[in-house]
């Protein structure tokens, strides 16, 4: 029986002869990234409660580095999926759909000059 095939959550980088379970120490040959960690776990959900769908273990505060989790289960697209990505994607869904603009910055300040603008024209005494 071989292991499954690990890829750092951090780089995508496959990880060759690593034995499971992780060491707690173990870290990604290319980036150097710790491995026994929560972003490279299958419970890794950042939409749940302390960000673990394993429900009796203990909260983990820095997410991407070493710990003692003993309910770590490494999962090969952990370098895929991310809360972050996802909540990103998820927020530019919502501004194509609802018209926004997704760039905050200079858009805006225009936008704001341009209403102002509309306004003083509006309450202008000739």
């Amino acid at each position: 029986m071989s292991n499954p095939k690990i890829f750092c959550w951090k780089c995508g980088q496959a990880q060759e002869d690593i034995l499971l379970p992780l060491a707690r120490l173990a870290k990604c040959k290319n980036c150097h990234a710790d491995l026994h960690c929560c972003r490279e776990c299958r419970f890794f959900d950042t939409t749940v409660s302390k960000q673990c769908r394993e429900p009796v273990a203990e909260e983990v505060q820095d997410k991407k580095r070493a710990n003692f989790c003993g309910y770590l289960e490494p999962i090969p697209s952990a370098h895929k999926t991310s809360g972050a990505d996802k909540k990103t994607d998820d927020m530019a869904g919502l501004a194509d759909l609802f018209g926004l603009k997704s760039d905050a910055g200079t858009s805006n300040k225009n936008d704001a000059d341009e209403a102002r603008r509309k306004l003083e024209d509006l309450f202008r005494k000739d």
